[in-house]
């Protein structure tokens, strides 16, 4: 077996069986498919496949003669494709049982081709994928029962594909995508039954648009985001089952963000943030009383006690911003004399 294929199977540590083992390509109902040259992927004519289908092929390029292909069953595997830059051909394809894990395709544009799949049974991973800027060919995908991981996608600016997607069954991990710079896509997702991951997306500057998650089944874990300015977007956040850790986020200010959090089920870390000073968003968790492990704040510009946060109260309110109100009102105003205008006429 090449050593590519070897190595994505150890990545997505399912039980494939060999194409010799298979069920015939030509016949309308598949088992499991490996394709591993642009000949196999011709020879197909399979109506629905039973069992995973993995395309891996160094001089793949053309995924039509998949066209006729509706379901997968198991896990639809697409990596180390050197040469493939489209998945135009599995366009027919409506539902994954498995997981669905695209990996390592260094020419691969758009996942366009995946606009029919509306759900995942399994984990959806996006992952080292050189030139790919969004994922707006998942479109369709309302809910992901396994992990939803984006990761180490050099060039992908956005996640607005994943807009429809409400809820992930297992953990959220976004990391290592330096052009990545708004989470805006992830709006819809309202619970995270495993972990929550952000971790080196150098141009991320704020995380709004996680602002409907409402629990954290794992931990929460936020680290080493170089411009990272504030935690409101998770304002949401009422309860993580495991640790919260905020480490390494070096223009980080405050965590007026994390004052929604009440219960946290694991430790509390918060380290090595060099400007953070505004701790006033742990005193709801810590007045509480539901810090059920261990309290460490250490190494940020400043690096108060629980005793010292509970004495410091609740965040402040912030005031209004005049400018802004001014700004506001004279739209408003703006907007009330059309109308009187429309109506004189």
């Amino acid at each position: 077996m090449h050593r590519r294929t070897r190595l994505l199977l150890i990545l997505i540590a399912l039980p494939l069986v060999m194409l010799s083992t298979a069920t015939n390509a030509s016949a309308q109902v598949c088992g499991d498919l490996i394709l591993g040259t642009q000949a196999e992927v011709d020879a197909v004519s399979c109506s629905s496949v039973t069992g995973n289908l993995l395309i891996n092929g160094a001089n793949i390029t053309d995924l039509s003669p998949l066209s006729s292909v509706t379901s997968v069953g198991g896990g639809l595997f697409i990596g180390f494709n050197p040469v493939l830059t489209n998945l135009d051909g599995l366009a027919g394809i409506t539902s994954v049982g498995g997981d669905l894990l695209i990996f390592d395709n260094p020419v691969l544009t758009n996942l366009d081709g995946l606009g029919g799949i509306t759900s995942v049974g399994g984990a959806l991973n996006i992952q080292v994928n050189a030139v790919l800027t969004n994922v707006n060919g998942l479109g369709g995908i309302t809910s992901v029962s396994g992990n939803l991981f984006i990761l180490e996608n050099p060039a992908l600016t956005n996640l607005d594909g994943l807009a429809a997607v409400t809820s992930v069954g297992g953990d959220l991990r976004i990391s290592s995508n330096p052009a990545l710079t708004n989470l805006d896509g992830l709006a819809g997702i309202t619970s995270v039954g495993g972990y929550l991951l952000i971790f080196s997306n150098t141009v991320l500057t704020d995380f709004y648009g996680l602002g409907g998650i409402t629990s954290v089944g794992g931990n929460l874990i936020i680290g080493v985001n170089p411009v990272l300015t504030n935690l409101d977007g998770l304002a949401g956040i009422t309860s993580v089952g495991g640790n919260l850790r905020i480490f390494s986020n070096p223009m980080l200010t405050n965590l007026d963000g994390l004052a929604g959090i009440t219960s946290v089920g694991g430790y509390l870390d918060i380290d090595q943030n060099t400007v953070l000073t505004e701790f006033c968003g742990l005193f709801p968790l810590l007045d509480a009383g539901g810090l059920v492990g261990t309290y460490t704040v250490i190494y940020n510009a400043t690096n108060p006690s629980e005793g010292q946060i509970l004495a410091g109260g609740v965040c402040p309110v912030p005031e209004p911003d005049t400018a802004l109100m001014l700004v506001v009102g004279a739209g408003v105003l703006r907007l009330l004399q059309r109308a009187r205008r429309r109506r004189e006429r």
